[in-house]
């Protein structure tokens, strides 16, 4: 649940069958509930993001998300872009930059499983830390890559090295 600068509630959520991030808000302080918005820049194939509020910055907002193409919502297997996105005021949202980016594999093809999964944040008062699975790894002869073999990673971004982006064709 984000506090927007005009003091409503948003709450996000990714699981739904518009290939975007959606939210439904209150203007009374979540008692009640209304409506579902999406948010089309944030295109996401039902994956997990993260928000956090930054404690340096009253109302600043980071999110990061697995930023798939809705065209693959019949595949849960495509997840293979995590993006950083900043808010100001808990409702407009930029592109900040892709923490990773792995190349699409023909999963089905190979029996493998190539995605990132559930990231997490955490902001310093210089660094945003990502945290997130990466399951695209084979190990030995005839090693097939499972859901279950992740791998943790952890990337550190420095909050004066970032810049806001357009989002690109790819979003």
């Amino acid at each position: 649940v984000v506090t927007c600068s005009d003091g409503s509630l948003r709450l996000y959520y990714s699981r739904n069958e518009y290939g975007c991030i959606q939210y439904t808000e209150s203007f009374d302080g979540g008692k009640t509930w209304q409506g579902m918005y999406p948010v089309p820049e944030l295109q996401c194939a039902k994956s997990s993001f993260s928000v956090y509020a930054d404690p340096y910055e009253e109302g600043t907002y980071y999110m990061v998300l697995v930023n798939d193409s809705p065209a693959y919502l019949n595949d849960l297997q495509y997840r293979n872009r995590l993006s950083l996105a900043k808010s100001t005021d808990g409702k407009n949202w930029e592109f900040l930059m892709d923490i990773d980016r792995m190349s699409p594999v023909a999963s089905l093809k190979t029996g493998s499983v190539h995605q990132i999964l559930d990231p997490s944040l955490y902001v310093s008062e210089d660094y945003i830390y990502v945290s997130y699975g990466r399951s695209d790894e084979q190990y030995g002869p005839g090693a097939v890559a499972t859901h279950n073999e992740q791998r943790a990673q952890m990337v550190r971004v420095a909050k004066d090295q970032l810049t806001v982006r357009p989002w690109d064709d790819a979003t």
